[in-house]
C-alpha cells in the first residue's frame, strides 16, 4: 500500500456513479479529516479488535449534490457484495449509517435519502423508508423468499423499528439497520473536557464524543458482520470516494493524529473491485 497515492478510480456502477477509493491525508478539509475520518477510524478499529462481530467496516463519501438513485445503486452494490463474500453467514447483519444536518450541510442527503429528512437533528437507530430499501434489494437481489421487520426491543418491552430482514435461498437472511449519527460540533474542540448530555450521562470529547459514543453502543447492541457509513463530499456529481487510508483522531488525544498513526482500510476498496469487474 502506498499512501502516496491520492486516489485510485475503481469502476462505475449501473447508474454511472464513479467509484474511488480515496487516500485522505493530504486533504486540507476539516470534516474529511476530522469527522468522517473520525467515524472511518473507528469501524477500523473495532473491526481489528478480538471478539467483534464486526468483519467489514468502511466510508463512503457521497457525489456533491448526489442523485437518489445513484446512492442506492452504491450502497446496494455494496451490500450484495458483502453478502457475497459471506454466504455462510446467517443471518448477515449490515448496519448502514448517515449523519443528521450540521454547519454548512443543513440538509445532509446521507439522511434524506434513507429517512426521508435530511432536515432533522434527530438521530439513533431507525427504520429507513421502506419502498426505498425494497426497491434496492429488489434490484440487486431479486425476490425475497421472505421480508420482516427489524425489531431493537429495549429492557421497557417497547419495540424501537431500527430495519429490515430479506430472506433468500442463496444469501439466507441479510439484516439491514440503519443509524442517523449526530453531528456535534463539539467534536471539532481540540481541548479533552467533559460534557452531560440530556440523559444525564458524561461523555468526554475524546474518545467518547457523542456521535462516536453512539456508534459504539450501537455496534454493541445490534452485532452487525459489517458497517457502511455515509457522509456526504465535495466530489464530481457522480463521484463516490471510498476512504481508504485516513487518520481522524489520535489515539492520545482529541486532536488531528499525525501522519504516523493513519489507519488502512480497504474493505470496501476489494467489495467494489469485486462487484466491478
Amino acid at each position: 500500500m502506498n499512501k502516496n497515492t491520492p486516489k485510485i478510480e475503481i469502476g462505475f456502477t449501473h447508474s454511472g456513479a464513479k467509484i474511488i477509493s480515496h487516500n485522505d491525508l493530504f486533504e486540507t478539509k476539516k470534516y474529511t479529516k476530522y469527522l468522517c475520518g473520525h467515524v472511518f477510524r473507528i469501524g477500523t478499529e473495532l473491526k481489528n479488535q478480538k471478539n467483534t462481530s464486526l468483519h467489514y467496516s468502511g466510508f463512503i463519501h457521497m457525489a456533491k449534490n448526489p442523485e437518489e438513485f445513484q446512492y442506492f445503486d452504491v450502497l446496494g452494490t455494496a451490500i450484495k457484495g458483502i453478502a457475497k463474500e459471506n454466504t455462510a453467514l446467517n443471518p448477515l447483519t449490515i448496519l448502514i449509517t448517515g449523519f443528521t444536518k450540521f454547519d454548512g450541510v443543513p440538509d445532509n442527503a446521507s439522511s434524506r435519502f434513507l429517512f426521508n429528512d435530511g432536515n432533522s437533528e434527530n438521530y439513533g437507530l431507525m427504520a429507513a423508508d421502506f419502498n426505498k430499501i425494497n426497491s434496492m434489494m429488489l434490484n440487486k437481489f431479486g425476490e425475497p423468499e421472505g421480508v420482516s421487520e427489524f425489531f431493537l426491543t429495549e429492557q421497557s418491552a417497547t419495540k424501537n423499528k431500527i430495519g429490515y430482514s430479506y430472506r433468500y435461498r442463496d444469501f439466507a437472511l441479510i439484516n439491514l439497520i440503519f443509524l442517523r449519527l449526530p453531528v456535534d460540533d463539539w467534536i471539532k474542540s481540540t481541548k479533552i473536557s467533559q460534557r452531560k448530555l440530556a440523559d444525564g450521562s458524561l461523555v468526554t470529547n475524546y474518545p467518547g464524543d457523542h456521535t462516536g459514543d453512539l456508534l459504539k453502543k450501537s455496534i454493541a447492541q445490534v452485532k452487525p458482520q459489517a458497517l457502511i457509513s455515509f457522509g456526504v463530499g465535495t466530489n464530481g456529481i457522480n463521484d463516490f470516494y471510498l476512504e481508504r487510508i485516513s487518520y481522524g483522531m489520535a489515539e492520545n488525544g482529541a486532536v488531528y493524529a499525525s501522519q504516523a498513526e493513519f489507519v488502512v482500510n480497504e474493505d470496501l476498496s476489494e467489495i467494489f473491485q469485486k462487484q466491478l469487474v
